[in-house]
């Protein structure tokens, strides 16, 4: 049986090589981790060698790690870019009333 690289399962947070039980060519391969079973899919972040959560009815795109640095961000973003954004929209008016 094909293995992927080693990365973490989301799962049992073992670090292994899981098997490849179904080959795409589109889509992710669908794979099962060595240690507990679980399907698991190569984390869709391009910098990242974990993995990501397989379901029933929807798997994930994004490993936990990544899932969270993702969601940081966007909390983070509002107020670090606030200032910028508003001064950005303030010339556009002042440009658009003369």
């Amino acid at each position: 049986m094909e293995r992927k690289h080693k990365g973490k399962c989301p799962f049992c947070n073992s670090e292994m090589a899981p098997e490849v039980i179904e080959k795409n060519t589109i889509r992710r391969d669908k794979c099962k981790c060595t240690t507990c079973g679980e399907i698991i899919y190569k984390c869709r972040n391009i910098f990242c060698n974990d993995y990501a959560k397989g379901g029933l009815l929807y798997d994930d795109e994004l490993c936990p790690p990544c899932g969270e640095g993702l969601l940081k961000a966007v909390k983070e973003f509002p107020d670090k870019y606030r200032a910028a954004i508003q001064k950005v929209v303030e010339e556009k008016n002042r440009e658009k009333n003369n």
